[in-house]
């Protein structure tokens, strides 16, 4: 064994005894001048607007499954027998207007046509040529196509089987416009994984626009996708700032999600890093659950 896998051992070690520790002994969490930025100018503001998406789903009936969803990974990478007949697909998709006033014939074949260009860059069975042949889609199209361009991908039940270019789809469209992308997912989408996956996008570069854009936004499941989305982004480059975004989040199943979902970030970082973040949650129960996760991981990355 070299002396690198020697080292290592005490700090998975170091997590693992976390496991065993009293809730007394969790340390309180450490605020850097960056975190602090960060959380100062938006975190009160999401921790109203989870209050106020939880009180909608107490005086609704309704109960919207969807906005439940985990993220989740392709059913199919590649073309298979059970896919369906894009070309088919396309060619019969009614749209649903979206704006108010009437639609224009030209407009409404002009669709179609894009629809079904898209229905032939889904059906390439090579994983990597069709992705290829998707960003070079997200490229031609204009602006004002892509709210009937994803919500016909999604009234086709084509994101099952393409996730991967729904997504592309959807980041693209957050990149160019994402005010418009997120007010028109908030009003038509109700799959929590796609929400979650337009505002990660956004959030990973700029954290606290992405949190001013979501700022009241209501959520009809049992979790706030857009907040996990917020940190699941935020994660990617800072792994510290996003746990202590969290801190005053009231809401355990929306808290205990988003800290799941920073748990990939943690482990890339190695042993140490995951050592030190975990000492900064201060519920013991979610500390204990995450070094176990933490440890379960590290221990895949290096089984030595």
């Amino acid at each position: 064994m070299n002396s690198s896998k020697k080292h290592a051992a005490p700090e998975r070690t170091l997590i693992l005894s976390l496991l065993e520790a009293a809730p007394f002994s969790v340390l309180p969490y450490q605020i850097t001048s960056r975190n602090t930025l960060i959380a100062s100018s938006w975190l009160i503001a999401l921790a109203v607007g989870l209050l106020v998406g939880r009180k909608s789903v107490v005086s609704t009936d309704v109960t919207n499954a969807n906005g439940i969803s985990l993220p989740a990974k392709s059913l199919h990478d590649s073309r298979s027998l059970d896919s369906p007949s894009y070309i088919a697909e396309a060619k019969k998709i009614e749209r649903r207007k979206i704006t108010e006033g009437s639609i224009s014939t030209a407009n409404e074949e002009a669709l179609n046509q894009t629809m079904i260009e898209l229905s032939d860059v889904l059906n390439v069975g090579n994983r990597i040529e069709r992705t290829r042949q998707m960003i070079a889609f997200i490229d031609r199209i204009d602006n004002s196509e892509i709210a009937d361009i994803v919500q016909n991908f999604s009234e086709a039940g084509w994101v099952d089987y393409n996730r991967s270019e729904f997504s592309m789809l959807i980041s693209a469209w957050m990149d160019r416009d994402p005010f418009t992308a997120i007010a028109f997912l908030d009003e038509n989408e109700t799959d929590g994984w796609t929400r979650k996956t337009a505002i990660s996008a956004w959030a990973a570069d700029s954290p606290e626009e992405a949190a001013n854009a979501i700022k009241g936004l209501k959520d009809r499941g049992e979790v706030n996708d857009w907040v996990i989305g917020l940190i699941e982004g935020m994660a990617r480059n800072d792994p510290e700032g996003a746990l202590l975004a969290l801190k005053d989040i009231e809401d355990s199943k929306t808290r205990n999600q988003a800290i799941r979902e920073i748990l990939p970030e943690v482990v890339i970082r190695g042993a140490e890093f995951a050592g030190k973040w975990i000492e900064q949650i201060r519920d013991p129960n979610i500390q204990r659950d995450s070094a176990k996760r933490l440890a379960s991981s590290l221990a895949r990355r290096d089984p030595e």
